[in-house]
């Protein structure tokens, strides 16, 4: 699969998700419990346990995503932070940013730094992993879309665009 259809794949995928969540209420659907569930068994380190998710996994995405390291993280992080944000254009360093000002800014910039040390997706989806249950817990959306975009565009340029959204000075009027 050339990257194009593996990019199309993974917004399918992404769509497939959001899905799973009653748009009036924000709740996840009722048949949807069990996948996402089964979703969560790629944080386990064990092969038997990592098995159980892939079944859940094909049913939503196409079977060239299995083994993705974005589709993967994407699939895996809505599991625990299953949420229908609107589609808009920021990206995780904007996420992270309003976890910062929720929690200790000084205590959260450690893991933001960890995120950009990261030099394959792999290892940045190892910190995302980690921060998701942190946006899950003070309400910050996350555009999925975006994060699978960038994961499978790991690059400089996606670190220095996320860190660009992270440290964006903000000003004040001093009138």
């Amino acid at each position: 699969m050339n990257h194009e259809n593996k990019s199309q794949a993974r917004k399918v995928l992404v769509t497939k998700l959001l899905a799973c969540i009653d748009p009036a209420s924000g709740e996840t659907l009722p048949h949807a419990r069990g996948k996402l569930a089964d979703l969560k068994m790629f944080l386990r380190s064990t092969d038997t346990a990592r098995n159980r998710a892939i079944p859940a996994f094909a049913r939503l995405a196409d079977a060239d995503l299995i083994g993705d390291v974005p589709a993967e993280t994407v699939a895996t992080l809505f599991s625990l932070y299953p949420h229908r944000a609107a589609q808009k254009t920021w990206n995780f360093g904007t996420t992270c940013r309003g976890i910062a000002d929720r929690f200790n800014e000084d205590a959260f910039d450690k893991h933001f730094e960890r995120l950009l040390a990261a030099r394959t997706a792999a290892d940045a989806a190892k910190v995302i992993l980690k921060v998701g249950p942190m946006a899950r817990s003070k309400g910050i959306d996350i555009n999925y879309f975006k994060l699978a975009e960038d994961l499978s565009s790991w690059s400089q340029k996606v670190r220095l665009d996320w860190a660009r959204s992270y440290f964006k000075v903000r000003t004040t009027d001093a009138s």
